[in-house]
């Protein structure tokens, strides 16, 4: 997959480094690099400063605000969550933020944007109007369903975006399917981004590396809805990506490797040669 062009996010190039896996040390002089993990974790949190604290504590590489549902957080409100984006990214700088967009999306990333804070948001793709595509100041990822049709979200991919989180909607929530696993690799094999995958309560920290085999970058988990649950659920998380040890190189990472087969029909239909006439001599 070519790597994204144009790149705004640190997130990104965090996705990055863990798509290309960790570089083959050579010759007796190999300078030591810092470990890739096999996973980005990302924990998606709502506007509030303990769970925000718990969340990175515990080892989340990025976090995820969540506005809710209609994001109309206005005047003090929005003086509040900038001060516990700010305490937060204080004490872990390398913590990064971002804002998952309500449905109802504003344009770019609303008042959010103009923050030196915030890394990144997430928006949906079925509502975020197109001129959230005019972003300037952080990268934007769009989300979509795990049965999104494929043509569509290989077309989402190549919209001027800088990654793909991938819900998983089911309608009985349970355990980690083949099914699922499949449909993973299917949406891995046309998306020419990165990919977060959105970790819901069917999702076990030991399932982590079935996602990571099918070409997943990073794992977006909620938190809990305490600041103890917070902790111990990300710790969870946390722990399995590090025991999953340093990010393979992986056969899909060709950014871009999607191989796309001619078209059955007017336009792709192969011609067929005429057997050759025997030689009258012979």
């Amino acid at each position: 997959m070519a790597e994204t062009e144009n790149k705004k996010s640190k997130l990104t190039e965090k996705l990055a480094r863990v798509a290309r896996g960790a570089p083959s040390r050579i010759g007796f002089g190999a300078a030591a690099e810092l470990p890739v993990p096999s996973l980005v974790l990302v924990a998606q949190v709502p506007p509030q400063p303990e769970l925000m604290q718990a969340a990175s504590s515990k080892g989340a590489d990025a976090l995820l605000l969540d506005i809710g549902p209609s994001g109309d957080m206005v005047g003090s409100s929005l003086t509040i969550e900038r001060q516990a984006l700010q305490s937060v990214h204080q004490a872990r700088p390398d913590v990064l933020l971002g804002v998952l967009l309500p449905a109802e999306a504003p344009a770019d990333c609303g008042p959010f944007a103009a923050w030196e804070e915030i890394d990144y948001c997430v928006a949906p793709v079925r509502r975020a109007p197109a001129s959230i595509l005019r972003s300037s100041t952080v990268g934007t990822f769009l989300s979509l369903d795990l049965r999104y049709p494929l043509p569509l979200a290989r077309a989402a991919s190549a919209l001027p975006v800088e990654g793909i989180v991938i819900e998983n909607s089911k309608a009985e929530p349970g355990s980690l399917t083949l099914e699922d696993l499949v449909r993973y690799r299917l949406l891995a094999d046309v998306i020419a981004k990165p990919i977060i995958a959105a970790a819901g309560s069917w999702l076990a920290p030991d399932d982590l590396v079935h996602l990571r085999d099918q070409g997943i970058e990073g794992v977006l988990v909620p938190a809990g809805a305490t600041a103890s649950e917070t902790e111990a659920r990300i710790g969870a998380f946390r722990q399995a990506i590090d025991a999953l040890g340093t990010a393979p190189a992986r056969s899909r990472r060709d950014w871009g490797r999607a191989v796309v087969l001619p078209r059955v029909g007017s336009f792709g239909v192969p011609s067929v040669e005429e057997p050759e006439e025997p030689d009258e001599d012979e």
